[in-house]
């Protein structure tokens, strides 16, 4: 990760392994893998956090959002 943590969520204060879960799962997004191939127990913070990470990718969709603390891109959704 580019030296800052980020993990969709406002409400989670800092943390490395969510901040690893949310990049992972829009890596998996960006591979084109399924959001139900989420490694973490349903209702966690880190499922969670996984699963917003791969929503943040959005197909590719839209326009790039600027980078964050993941190596792949952001997208907004809008086409």
């Amino acid at each position: 990760m580019p030296g800052k943590q980020c993990w969709g969520s406002i409400e989670v204060p800092n943390d490395v392994a969510l901040s690893r879960a949310y990049c992972e799962g829009r890596n998996v997004a960006y591979a084109g893998g399924l959001i139900t191939t989420n490694p973490h127990p349903s209702g966690t913070p880190a499922a969670d956090s996984w699963d917003r990470g791969w929503n943040s990718y959005a197909a590719g969709v839209g326009t790039a959002l600027p980078q964050d603390c993941c190596d792949k891109p952001a997208f907004d959704g809008v086409p």
